[in-house]
């Protein structure tokens, strides 16, 4: 017979058990990291969700989306953060082509709205070094779904040859492009008479 000092024991056993085999939360937030004094006021009461994940749908396009950081604000609004060091705060297109196609990728992907809205706009999180506590952040307007996915058209369709790319408009820019030895002649082709 069982004193009661071993059912005691067992049923801590089994607490513990109990706990240790309990459902994560995976929707917990995440600690948010030091607070800028540069913070938006809409990011100032929000808490981050997502730090450095992957997300994939198959709608409205096959894409996949790594965020560097989403913000959940108060009335449950999904605001995507892009990290991007550099010396200035000029915020690119390829900026925001990149916010909006994690925008359409967390508003499809089956494990990352849920439920929530997901904003028309995100921003740009600019630090001047490795360490920066103090970083900027640029608020940009997202592109429109349609517009994300003709841009994923026209890109699929340049890699599989049934589209050819346009000329760049600078010289800069074809130094790092991948079809610079297949049209040389691209960029004078565009600008006969340059400035």
């Amino acid at each position: 017979m069982m004193g009661v000092a071993s059912v005691v024991v067992l049923i801590l056993v089994a607490l513990l058990l109990a706990w240790v085999a309990r459902p994560q939360d995976t929707q917990r937030p995440l600690p948010s990291p030091v607070r800028s004094p540069n913070l938006p006021d809409e990011l100032i009461d929000a808490h981050v969700v997502y730090t450095e994940k992957e997300f994939k749908t198959q709608v409205p396009r096959k894409l996949l989306a790594r965020v560097d950081q989403v913000y959940e604000t108060p009335d449950r609004r999904l605001i995507p953060v892009e990290g991007k060091k550099a010396k200035s705060a000029r915020v690119y297109r390829s900026h925001r082509i990149q916010l909006s196609v994690q925008a359409l990728v967390l508003r499809h992907a089956p494990d990352a709205a849920r439920g929530r809205e997901v904003a028309s706009w995100g921003y740009v999180k600019f630090f001047k070094h490795k360490n920066d506590l103090n970083p900027t952040f640029k608020r940009v307007e997202l592109m429109d779904e349609a517009s994300v996915v003709a841009l994923n058209d026209a890109y699929r369709a340049l890699l599989a040859g049934t589209r050819q790319p346009k000329a760049a408009p600078s010289r800069n820019k074809c130094a790092g492009c991948a079809w610079k030895e297949e049209c040389p002649d691209a960029w004078k082709a565009a600008n006969p008479h340059p400035s």
